[in-house]
């Protein structure tokens, strides 16, 4: 059983729940970003206007504020995998309806595409995937899998991507790379959504898997063994409702939500008591990579001196009640209404990956 994360909605097919609130200005802003995206400059305007604050653009150059995904891409497939499917379906079936086209002709991105676990799972549900990531590691890994997909390297911010050339996008754990947590507006989840909005075609959705906050903090049963980097890592996620304010300011019409039951991890992985020993376990969460040797080590005893004392169990099946009150993620359907967005040649095309006269590059 899902549960929504706002008041429940049904819309057609649809089992989200559907937020049509927005901050004061939020229309003032829509209009303003739209025409920006009708400029062919926007990306420049985009980018002058965040340059002011302490947070900077996620490059796809850069290294990971986390672990090193060169590694942990080695392992990562055995902890993490696909969650949440049907809400993936049912999305590509209503941009089907509304675009007109077979499922079967729908071309999907994902943005931010890791080790490719999404792509191979959708791969045979739509006509074409391609994928976007920074790290070489998981690039190797996405390509085995996919070697007939269209794999670059490149960032959610910066996306190698035509204008309006995609119906679907995918975003699965992503947004909290983009920021550090010290500028709470989020202005790279602000550039990643423009971004976005600019690639899909009208009528396209957007696919967001992240965390609330409160998720971060309560929704994983270890987290009290690493306060400190849980509590932290919690800051680079936009709360819900600033991220539902970021979308509808990108020019995304319709923002729906539910929570899935699944953990991140794959179950038989996530529960078990001694995981958090081992490395693999923990190079499938960035939150350990942000505890300091010395939480690592005190948050360690802990759980060791439970599992001696036999409390272990009954600690983690209340943490898991936990996790079955708020979630441990969120997915997001955020959708790119028709008539509306950038300019497009309107063709339908096999790959999204093209030469971009807006930006004058070539892929």
């Amino acid at each position: 059983m899902k549960t929504p994360l706002f008041s429940k909605l049904e819309t057609g097919s649809f089992w989200f729940s559907d937020s049509n609130r927005s901050s004061p200005g939020c229309n003032m802003r829509r209009g303003m970003v739209l025409l920006r995206r009708v400029n062919n400059t926007r990306r420049g305007m985009l980018q002058s206007s965040l340059s002011t604050t302490t947070s900077t653009t996620h490059d796809a150059s850069g290294d990971s504020q986390y672990e090193d995904y060169n590694k942990t891409s080695a392992t990562y497939d055995k902890y993490r995998g696909p969650i949440d499917a049907g809400t993936f379906l049912t999305t590509f079936a209503e941009v089907a309806q509304r675009l007109n086209v077979p499922q079967q002709e729908l071309s999907l991105l994902d943005a931010g595409c890791g080790s490719g676990n999404h792509l191979k799972q959708f791969e045979s549900d739509v006509g074409t995937v391609s994928g976007v990531e920074i790290n070489d590691g998981m690039i190797s890994k996405c390509r085995m899998k996919l070697p007939d997909a269209d794999i670059q390297q490149g960032s959610i911010t910066d996306l190698p991507v035509g204008t309006a050339s995609v119906d679907v996008v995918i975003t699965t754990q992503v947004l909290h790379h983009l920021e550090t947590g010290q500028d709470q507006s989020f202005p790279n989840v602000v550039l990643a959504a423009n971004e976005v909005f600019r690639c899909l075609r009208p009528g396209g959705s957007w696919i967001i898997q992240t965390q609330t906050p409160e998720q971060h903090v309560s929704g994983f049963w270890w987290a009290p063994i690493v306060p400190n980097a849980a509590q932290e890592l919690s800051t680079r996620f936009a709360p819900m409702q600033t991220f539902e304010e970021i979308c509808r300011g990108a020019g995304f019409d319709q923002f729906n939500s539910v929570v899935p039951d699944e953990p991140l991890v794959r179950l038989d992985k996530y529960l078990d008591l001694e995981g958090p020993f081992t490395q693999g376990f923990r190079n499938a969460d960035s939150t350990w990579s942000l505890a300091t040797e010395d939480e690592l080590e005190k948050g360690l005893a802990m759980l060791r001196e439970k599992i001696e004392s036999g409390e272990a169990q009954a600690w983690l099946n209340e943490r898991e009640q936990l996790r079955a009150q708020i979630g441990q993620t969120t997915t997001v359907v955020a959708t790119k209404r028709k008539g509306t967005g950038s300019i497009s040649n309107g063709r339908r095309t096999k790959f999204p990956f093209a030469r971009s006269l807006s930006f004058g590059k070539t892929f």
